[in-house]
This record gives C-alpha cells, sequence and structure tokens, in this order.
C-alpha cells in the first residue's frame, strides 16, 4: 500500500511538471495543490490524505445531487477536476454576486468554502475533508 501511494505521488508531481503555462497554480492546502485553467482546477494530491480528499469529493458528489457540490470527476483514480467557482472569501464586499452566497458561511462548518461559477450558480467546491 505504501509502494503505491509514493507512486501515485510522484506521477503527480510529473503531472504538475508537465502542466501548461495557462495551468494557473491556485494554492497549496494541508494535502493538495490546485490549479485552475478557464473554468476547471485540478487538485493534486500531495499525501495520502489528498488521495482520500479526492476520492470523498468524488463520492459525494455523485451520490448527493442534491447538495450543490461542484461536479467534479476522477482520473486515474485519485486525480480530482473539478468545476472552478469565484469563492465567497475572496469577493469584494461590493460584488454585486455577493448577495448569491451571503449565508452559505454560516451554513457550513468548515468556513466558506463556496462560490460562483460563471453561470451565477453557487457551489461548494472544497469539501473532501471529514
Amino acid at each position: 500500500m505504501i509502494e503505491i501511494n509514493r507512486k501515485i505521488y510522484i506521477r503527480s508531481l510529473e503531472i504538475r511538471n508537465s502542466l501548461s503555462k495557462d495551468w494557473i497554480y491556485v494554492g497549496t492546502g494541508y494535502s493538495r495543490k490546485v490549479y485552475r485553467r478557464n473554468n476547471i482546477v485540478i487538485k493534486l494530491p500531495l499525501t495520502q490524505k489528498g488521495i482520500e480528499d479526492n476520492l470523498r469529493e468524488r463520492h459525494l458528489f455523485i451520490n448527493n445531487r442534491n447538495i450543490p457540490y461542484a461536479p467534479c470527476r476522477l482520473i486515474n483514480n485519485y486525480l480530482l477536476i473539478m468545476k472552478a467557482v469565484e469563492p465567497l472569501d475572496q469577493m469584494a464586499d461590493d460584488n454585486p454576486k455577493k448577495h448569491l452566497i451571503s449565508n452559505w458561511d454560516q451554513i457550513l462548518w468548515d468556513g466558506p468554502q463556496v462560490g460562483i461559477d460563471q453561470f451565477d450558480r453557487v457551489y461548494i467546491y472544497d469539501y473532501g475533508d471529514e
């Protein structure tokens, strides 16, 4: 099991290094690095927990269609591709779209990890952590 995870980690690094210049680095979380291109993000696992978070996000999206989780899919059973959104916490207070998600920061236990896509639809975008 450890050897497989090591291989996945090395493959994630290879993929990160091979991303074209139009992929923009978004940030690094506890267990994943995130890159964005146009209206999608890729979440590259850095640890076993990152792999588990990717699997959990895909599972939650598939099995909870009544909750607005950002649409996502797995590649190679560990890389997560997800719809990109404009995060609530990065919106200026005077952003006219902010009212669409103003109450979500009170609903989610893990902070305001919701955002709006290019069609003004609200999605939860970081839901891998237990």
